[in-house]
């Protein structure tokens, strides 16, 4: 079952719309100075979209805001019965901030942090449920706790090609509660170069929300804005 995702990436706005076409053709026809006036307004265009995705955030809120907003693709969510499941990526600068907080770090810490995560893809899975009984919630808690022990049974990436298992990453987990989990999933991001996506996916694991599926491109993945960080000399 695929999710439904929180920004879509089926690529149905890539497809080149007749309108746009239309406008460029009736445009090259017109006088040198009718061009001058379309160059100005495609370039500001152009900056309107760059500032948009900017290359450095100052606080790893905003970075947090830009992984769940709808049209950077980098977060998910599905509901089944009273179930909820997310999964957002989460970029190495935000897992150096895990260990650095606000404290300012030399730049031999920063690249020595850096290089500890830079290899792998994190993603948070997040489980949440709003069933009232109290058995309910037991079972809950034992099944996510099942699922974090042995990921490896149950969670993959995939490619057009290939299959790329849990990571031999130092496990991180946190402890589920009766209401809600997270657990941070870890792969090697090497074998996703080249490939156009990688495809998150969720065995059932008798959680009852069946097999599920998660999409990322590789793009959106790679070329995430970094997080500022305080440096001393």
């Amino acid at each position: 079952m695929m999710a439904a995702p929180i920004g879509d990436i089926t690529g149905t706005n890539l497809i080149p719309n007749n309108n746009a076409f239309s406008i460029f053709l009736s445009v090259a026809r017109k006088p040198k100075k009718y061009w001058l006036c379309f160059r100005v307004s495609l370039f500001m265009m152009v900056l309107s979209l760059a500032a948009c995705s900017p290359s450095e955030f100052e606080s790893a809120d905003e970075l947090q805001l830009f992984l769940k907003s709808p049209e950077n693709n980098l977060s998910y969510h599905t509901q089944h019965n009273n179930m909820t499941i997310s999964l957002t990526y989460k970029p190495t600068d935000l897992m150096v901030y895990q260990e650095l907080g606000d404290s300012p770090a030399n730049y031999t810490q920063l690249n020595n942090l850096q290089r500890k995560y830079e290899s792998y893809y994190f993603f948070i899975l997040n489980f949440s449920h709003t069933a009232t009984n109290s058995h309910a919630a037991g079972s809950f808690f034992e099944k996510v706790k099942k699922l974090s022990y042995n990921l490896h049974e149950y969670v993959n990436l995939t490619t057009s090609t290939d299959t790329i298992f849990v990571g031999e990453f130092a496990p991180i987990r946190t402890i589920p509660s009766d209401r809600e989990s997270d657990i941070i999933i870890v792969f090697k991001r090497d074998k996703s170069k080249g490939h156009e996506w990688v495809q998150f996916n969720l065995n059932e694991f008798g959680l009852g929300v069946g097999n599920q599926q998660f999409k990322f491109r590789v793009d959106d993945l790679e070329k995430i804005p970094r997080l500022k960080f305080a440096i001393v000399s």
